[in-house]
Parts: C-alpha cells; structure tokens; sequence
C-alpha cells in the first residue's frame, strides 16, 4: 500500500491540514494519511499540552474514513524524532511505500532534523507548496537535498492554503472567531476547554 505519513504538533490542526492531506491522497493515490502529532518538540516551545493536540486530531479526522491517527510519537515521555517514526512504520510494514508529508518550512529546516538520510533513505518526501511560495527556491533546494541524499522529493500544490496554527492560535488569544479556519469539532472543542486564552505563540 502507499500510506502518507503527517507529523507535526498540530497546535491545533486545522483546515489547512486536512486540505494537503486530501490533496496528497488525490495526487499520488495514496492509500490512507496516518496522523501523527509530536509529543515532546525537541525544536518547538510553548506547544499545548499533548492530550489536547491527540483529541483534537482525532475529532478533524472522525469523518474521513481513509485518515488515521497514530499515538507513536504523543505517548513518548522523551523527544520524538521523524526518522525513529518512518523507520517504526518500514520496519512493521516492509512492504508499504512511505510518504512523509511536510510543508515547505519543515523541509528548510530538515538538513537540521536528527537523521534526515534516514528520512530520505526509506521515504518519499511530500512537500506542501503554498501558491504564494517561491516555487524556483523550492525547485533548487530539493535539488540540493537530491544531490546531498539521493532524496525523492515531490511537490504537494496548495493553492487554497491561507491560514497557519499561529495565526488561529493569536485570533483565539485576541478575541476573534477562527470558526471559519477549523474543523467545527475542533473549535468547539477548544472554546469549550478555552485554550490558547493566554498562551505565547511558538518561537
């Protein structure tokens, strides 16, 4: 099967999410999108509490049958690394063919992730491109990544993508409805716990 792997620390996971992840099934035929949120972010700070993040995954993807979510990465009591997920899944599922699913900021910064090669070496890296992106830039740097780790890199377009965590995050702080960017089972569930009410954004 081709199974689409999707890590972050969907904090929350929104619209925009699910949007990529249909767009990634749809353009590559992929099988089924695993959901996987982070636990502890080795690189990230001021990140919702896990129980939260897990919840709300599961709530965005209640009604499409072919998303799933994985707790492999949210249940560590250490720091949760991409390369130890992918290699998990190729070592249960030899058979498979894996796609990493990232947007095109995380794929910047991959040449500083734990183990890209690995990465690389038993993926097929999917990379969510933003329609106001550079697509030139992207172009070169995946061809420096080719070049660096024999990476298979393709490219997701996301034309319709207008909307970040941090923005909804900052509009929920501030006051201001963010109904219109998430699933409305996710936002019914953050107003009734009232979160991101007083938390800073991610640095």
């Amino acid at each position: 099967m081709k199974i689409g792997l999707f890590g972050g620390t969907f904090n929350p996971i929104h619209n925009g999410h699910l949007w990529i992840a249909n767009k990634a099934m749809e353009t590559y035929k992929l099988n089924k999108v695993i959901f996987i949120p982070s636990g502890i972010s080795y690189m990230k700070t001021g990140v919702l509490d896990v129980n939260h993040r897990v919840n709300m995954v599961n709530l965005a993807i209640s009604d499409y049958p072919n998303f799933y979510l994985s707790t492999f990465e949210s249940s560590k009591e250490k720091n949760s690394y991409s390369y130890e997920t992918i290699s998990e899944y190729k070592d249960k599922n030899p058979n498979d063919e894996i796609f990493f699913i990232i947007g095109y900021d995380s794929l910047e910064n991959m040449i500083k992730w734990k183990n890209p090669d690995i990465i690389f070496e038993k993926s097929t890296v999917l990379v969510a491109l933003r329609g106001d992106a550079d697509e030139d830039k992207a172009k070169i740097l995946i061809a420096s990544y080719v070049e660096k780790f024999d990476a298979k890199i393709l490219l997701i377009k996301c034309d319709k993508i207008d909307v970040s965590s941090t923005q909804i995050r900052q509009n929920i702080k501030d006051g201001i409805d963010a109904g219109s960017f998430l699933p409305a089972k996710v936002y019914d569930y953050i107003l009734r716990n009232a979160l991101y009410k007083e938390m800073e954004n991610e640095r």
